[in-house]
């Protein structure tokens, strides 16, 4: 019964909450034994898509981001079940974002690139991410070596002024990794005029004041 208070909770919290990106992620949840969160973990293949994504919140929360989620069909899922992971991953884990980073989506590629910096992956990854022939890995790639340490000055530039599309995967790739040093980029991605970019922009300031310095 608590299982499915909990559940029906965070559903309809993800149902209120999900256009706008955000949910409570400070509420205290109640304990719950291994076969509770066996079936919520069952969940997680939900052919409804908020429904998967409250799983995943739950049970993330409880034991981590399963490996299973990520072969679900819908996009948003991975992805979110990518911007999730942080830190050293299981191995099993490992091996599926191994897999990811050649996806056929390019934001799924992205998210995995972020994922491998988060996840201390090899830098390898992001100089061979260059050369996607997509602007979102693309841009994961030089804002990820920025993180790293190294000078991508000139390749933030060119992104910067880029195409719409290219400017908007830039603004997407601060926001999976925000980092005090692209507050100019970002006040300049803003100025473009482009209402796509400028959206997301603003999202990422919403997510991290401090770049709006």
């Amino acid at each position: 019964v608590l299982l499915v208070i909990v559940r029906r909770a965070y559903i309809a919290q993800f149902r209120d909450t999900l256009q706008a990106g955000e949910i409570q992620r400070d509420v205290a949840l109640p304990a719950l034994d291994a076969d509770s969160i066996a079936r919520l973990t069952e969940s997680l293949a939900s052919p409804d898509e908020v429904e998967a994504l409250a799983a995943l919140e739950l049970v993330a929360r409880y034991r981590g981001v399963p490996a299973l989620v990520f072969y679900h069909p819908s996009h948003a899922v991975v992805r979110r079940a990518l911007a999730l992971l942080d830190g050293e991953l299981r191995l099993d884990v490992a091996r599926v974002l191994e897999h990811l980073l050649g996806h056929g989506e390019p934001k799924i590629r992205a998210a995995a690139l972020a994922a491998s910096v988060r996840t201390g992956g090899p830098r390898q990854r992001l100089v061979a991410a260059l050369d996607d022939p997509d602007p979102e890995p693309r841009a994961m790639a030089v804002v990820g070596l920025a993180h790293a340490g190294d000078d991508v000055t000139e390749r933030i530039a060119a992104l910067a002024e880029g195409p719409p599309a290219t400017r908007l995967a830039l603004a997407e790739a601060i926001g999976f990794l925000p980092d005090r040093r692209f507050r100019h980029t970002l006040a300049g991605l803003l100025a473009s005029g482009d209402a796509a970019v400028m959206q997301q922009v603003l999202h990422v300031w919403a997510h991290d004041p401090g770049l709006a310095d």
